[in-house]
């Protein structure tokens, strides 16, 4: 019979019942719901997991031994390893990825972990967004978008009714796409868990492919030249770009940082100008896109969509999906192909191989 053992980090919980055993994202809270579930087995545990929706489940590692092997079921960011340091991670599949795992595959044991804490997580949003930054116009639309400096923007409360009516002084999108960003020029003091000298690039746990690129530690192929990538044991590296957010209206945002979108965003001073996310003008003087509309955070290697509260709303449409409309403060990770859709009126599709 296969062993199974856990490997937990801060954020993460061990839960165990007879014949199955799981590393879940949670709190100690969570762990004494999800053990009295998984004593009566697999499927109970499954249920108390998905107990808010499917979309609302946690990131968890499962695994369920069987007299002929192991079934693992892997969802968001863990990963299965086996005897032979083979890795098994939920590869983006949605809700997860499930598979069966014969004897000798498997060996005397499988280690269920957590992955490894990165050491400094995507740009977060403050409590208020009361003051931020603005930026000139960029590059014209369909060309990559440079990012400018930020400059500093006059005190203003969070929320559209703030803004005066009648201001005209925001174009459409179709005519000035504004991506605004940190000053080179700016106090750059890396952050703990950045790389000194450049501080946009953060370390996150990877594994590294035979041609030295980096990837997320449950890929076993490269993510940028699709090579196989030998067992190894994730290492911190500087995180490379996630890819771009390419604008209905042409323009096109890297994703080497976050991202706030609205008809007016700002983002905070309190934010070390080195964590401060690219901001996006987007909208009309319609007003159905909010001034601090939506932001796209990248945790580790996940980049995620958020809604802050919009008027109008965010939907998102993960691919082959219905689309669905986001609650306030609502993370959803984004798929490649994934699309955002602020209020009708402009959408973003995520690209992670530009």
């Amino acid at each position: 019979m296969t062993s199974v053992r856990s490997v937990v980090q801060p954020g993460w919980v061990e839960v165990s019942g007879p014949g199955v055993h799981a590393v879940v994202a949670g709190t100690d809270r969570d762990a004494e719901t999800l053990a009295a579930a998984a004593a009566d087995g697999l499927l109970p545990l499954l249920q108390a997991l998905t107990a808010q929706g499917i979309s609302e489940a946690p990131d968890f590692v499962l695994a369920a031994t069987t007299d002929t092997g192991v079934r693992v079921v892997v969802r968001g960011s863990g990963v299965v390893v086996l005897a032979d340091g083979t890795r098994i991670g939920s590869q983006g599949r949605m809700p997860w990825a499930d598979l069966d795992v014969d004897l000798a595959d498997a060996g005397e044991a499988v280690v269920l972990r957590a992955p490894d804490p990165a050491a400094v997580r995507g740009w977060r949003r403050p409590a208020r967004l009361s003051r931020g930054a603005a930026a000139p116009a960029v590059e014209p639309a369909g060309e990559a978008v440079a990012v400018e400096p930020a400059a500093a923007a006059e005190d203003a409360p969070e929320g559209d009714a703030a803004e005066p009516e009648g201001d005209a002084s925001l174009p459409p999108t179709q005519a000035m796409p504004v991506v605004a960003g940190p000053s080179p020029a700016e106090d750059l003091a890396a952050p703990d868990g950045a790389v000194p000298g450049d501080p946009g690039r953060p370390l996150v746990p990877a594994v590294l492919c035979p041609q030295g690129h980096p990837s997320p530690p449950h890929l076993d192929r490269c993510r940028t030249c699709d090579r196989e990538i030998p067992p190894q044991e994730p290492s911190p590296t500087p995180r490379p770009p996630l890819g771009v957010l390419r604008v209905s209206t042409g323009a096109v945002v890297p994703l080497d940082r976050g991202v706030l979108l609205g008809r007016a965003p700002r983002s905070s001073e309190d934010v070390p100008v080195s964590e401060r996310p690219h901001v996006l003008r987007v909208g009309g003087v319609d007003r159905d896109i909010s001034r601090n509309h939506a932001e796209v955070v990248i945790e580790g290697w996940r980049v995620l969509v958020r809604d802050l509260g919009s008027t109008n709303g965010t939907t998102v449409t993960l691919p082959g999906q219905e689309p669905v409309r986001l609650r306030r403060s609502q993370d959803q990770e984004l798929e490649p192909g994934s699309v955002i859709d602020l209020a009708g009126e402009v959408s973003l599709t995520y690209d992670p191989e530009a």
